[in-house]
């Protein structure tokens, strides 16, 4: 499928996420500095959805148990969930934030 548009450039101030829809597959397209990262946006503990929790740097903690995971790498920081998330490549354009399905 390659790079879709997820977000507009203003969209996410650093600091902030949101969930969205790409192909039917819910993400969470997050902004840490400046910098995009993606990643599936349902904890592979219970299935909570990660858009809801909150973003402290690069740690993305579920809202449900408290499981956090790092946003760079898809890894687990806390239990707990013991499996790591599933990240995608993300590129930013003139005009958006792209992110990449397979």
């Amino acid at each position: 499928m390659g790079y879709v548009k997820a977000a507009e450039l203003d969209e996410l101030s650093p600091g902030q996420m949101k969930m969205v829809s790409i192909s039917g597959k819910e993400i969470v397209l997050c902004n840490v500095d400046g910098k995009y990262y993606a990643a599936d946006n349902f904890c592979p503990h219970m299935g909570a959805p990660l858009s809801e929790g909150e973003l402290d740097g690069t740690d993305l903690w579920c809202p449900f148990h408290g499981a956090s995971f790092d946003v760079t790498t898809g890894d687990v920081l806390s239990p707990p969930a013991y499996e790591n998330l599933t990240c995608f490549p993300v590129r930013v354009t003139d005009e958006a934030v792209e992110i990449e399905i397979q």
